[in-house]
């Protein structure tokens, strides 16, 4: 055999359970400020804000956003109270979802835990959370 082919095989062995096992974890859509925008003018996502309260009384919420916590001080989450949650806010069962934080890192984790749970739903989160909209001068937060 040559070269070439051996690595192509040792490639292609150690590299498809990898792109497997992560193309089901995260398929989930990351939008940018600038694709939110575009969603929001297209269709009509329901954009929740998972931070906790506290965090909205010193920033206010997103116009157009519902907030609803998805972690608790600790960490802690209930999957299936927030899908009930959720449930009665949607105004249709195959509305997106676009879930918002500070920084992204707490609405990607959730994003994937739904999405984990319901695969068929369309779920986003957006990247680098309500800090990308103040800084891509979109109409956002005041930055705390």
């Amino acid at each position: 055999m040559n070269t070439t082919y051996r690595i192509t095989c040792l490639l292609t062995t150690l590299l498809l359970p990898l792109y497997a096992s992560n193309s089901q974890a995260d398929h989930f859509t990351r939008l940018t400020a600038e694709q939110l925008t575009q969603l929001e003018n297209h269709a009509q996502p329901l954009l929740v804000d998972i931070r906790l309260p506290s965090e909205w009384q010193d920033t206010g919420l997103l116009p157009g956003s519902v907030g609803l916590t998805f972690f608790d001080q600790q960490g802690r989450y209930d999957l299936n109270a927030f899908k009930q949650r959720l449930a009665a806010l949607r105004t249709h069962p195959d509305q997106a979802v676009v879930l918002l934080c500070r920084s992204g890192r707490r609405s990607a984790k959730a994003v994937s835990l739904l999405q984990a749970d319901r695969p068929s739903d369309h779920w986003y989160d957006l990247e680098g959370g309500l800090m990308s909209l103040n800084a891509s001068s979109l109409p956002g937060l005041a930055h705390d």
